[in-house]
């Protein structure tokens, strides 16, 4: 019983973790394993809830993340790419042409900012999309969207590397705050603050939690 419940809990955190990545604006350093990651999770409770596991009365409450969350992503995936199979080209021109055009690290050097430069052609107003991303160099796997800018009028010369220092799109206030400049303005954000995309998934969280809840207290023994 005891490795079921370990194992039972391991794919809700799983679960729990993929809700997070989808609900909020921390996601992985990479745009694979963002892409692959819910994969493996759907693999995770199924092999879990079908093989490892034998019946027990409500375990289904503890996969229940994974499947929604899992399936969800990819169900929503694909209901964009019919309702516009070349956005879903443009996206994917804009992350294999995307180019990072500033690094800068916080008073304390614990966290850092990344700016990326993501090229649009002529379909889009102004040069191309603009994403600053915050990294814990300690959690240097996950890194989460502070600022993103649809129309930017940056223009990069071939010869722009990872360590120019000329341009400075972003600069550092204080260990938790930065200075933006889109458009000649200045804006602050604070770096620590996490988003929610959308409330819908927070709410349906919160009614999982509830109900999972119940059922510990009613089903101590599980």
């Amino acid at each position: 019983m005891r490795k079921n419940t370990l194992i039972h809990c391991g794919n809700l955190f799983l679960g729990l973790f993929l809700l997070c990545i989808l609900a909020t604006n921390i996601e992985f350093n990479s745009t694979v394993a963002n892409m692959t990651f819910p994969f493996l999770v759907l693999v995770a409770a199924h092999l879990s809830c079908k093989r490892f596991t034998p019946k027990t009365k409500g375990r289904l409450f503890f996969y229940l993340p994974s499947f929604l969350c899992g399936y969800g992503f990819y169900i929503l995936g694909c209901i964009l790419v019919l309702l516009s199979f070349m956005g879903a080209f443009f996206w994917f021109s804009e992350e294999s042409h995307k180019v990072k055009i500033q690094t800068c690290y916080s008073p304390n050097k614990i966290e850092y900012c990344e700016a990326y430069h993501y090229p649009v052609g002529a379909y889009s107003g102004g040069s191309g999309r603009l994403r600053v991303y915050v990294i814990n160099k300690f959690v240097s796997f996950l890194r989460k969207e502070v600022f993103y800018e649809p129309k930017s009028y940056i223009w990069i010369e071939d010869d722009t590397s990872d360590e120019d220092t000329s341009f400075k799109y972003v600069t550092w206030d204080t260990n938790s705050t930065i200075q933006i400049y889109p458009a000649g303005q200045s804006i602050t954000i604070n770096v620590h603050s996490v988003e929610l995309y959308k409330g819908v998934i927070l709410l349906t969280s919160i009614a999982y939690a509830i109900v999972l809840l119940i059922y510990l207290i009613i089903h101590t023994k599980v």
